[in-house]
């Protein structure tokens, strides 16, 4: 019987340190691109080293702009969805922009880190971004 109420107290402690990653408001605000890394070749480039920049501002109401020429520009919309295989789940960000659509997995390094990932079958680079 004791063994039962420390099971319970521990899984009541763990349960209630689930992070919520479905809250669209995380993820909303103006976010500047500082490098991107990974890939076949290994690749790791920044602003300064490639002479390119991307700014991605998503808002509330789910539209989307983007400045720069490291991604498609211009305004869209974008959704947030997840996707869930075999044991592991995945939140994605899909943005619509000038007729494309383009995906990216995420997940937050810091509260002013944003990691996004292509969601691609092979080996596709990652890209942080800082809140701004």
């Amino acid at each position: 019987m004791i063994k039962l109420k420390y099971f319970l107290v521990c899984f009541l402690f763990f349960a209630s340190c689930k992070k919520n990653n479905n809250d669209s408001s995380s993820i909303t605000g103006q976010w500047e691109w500082f490098k991107a890394t990974g890939g076949i070749g290994n690749v790791y480039q920044t602003p300064q080293s490639s002479g390119r920049s991307w700014q991605l501002t998503l808002n509330p109401d789910f539209s989307v702009s983007q400045t720069g020429d490291l991604m498609p520009g211009g305004d869209g919309t974008y959704t947030l969805t997840e996707e869930t295989n075999q044991n592991s789940t995945r939140q994605l960000l899909n943005i619509s922009s000038n007729g494309e659509l383009t995906t990216f997995s995420y997940t937050f390094v810091s509260n002013t880190i944003l990691r996004l990932d292509q969601n691609v079958e092979t080996d596709g680079l990652s890209y942080f971004l800082v809140r701004e």
